[in-house]
């Protein structure tokens, strides 16, 4: 039944052309940093050649600012 509403209802839109090219490597938002698994994930987000910027959410960051200690050296340009 889905997907005979789906075919009904999105027969008729127009095909869509994009005015920006698609980036060639990923933009990748995170969240959870401070905790262990996240804080791998953050290093290897950050070291990967797919990946041309890292967006934290950073509310624990100001909160806890002994935070970035450990991680102050593995920041570089796509944070």
């Amino acid at each position: 039944m889905m997907l005979a509403m789906v075919q009904a209802y999105s027969g008729n839109f127009p095909k869509h052309h994009p005015s920006v090219a698609t980036p060639s490597k990923d933009v990748v938002m995170i969240t959870g940093t401070t905790g262990g698994l996240g804080a791998v994930l953050l290093a290897e987000l950050i070291t990967s050649n797919d990946v041309i910027r890292v967006l934290l959410s950073i509310g624990k960051i100001l909160a806890e600012p002994h935070f970035l200690t450990g991680k102050r050296l593995r920041w570089n340009a796509k944070v």
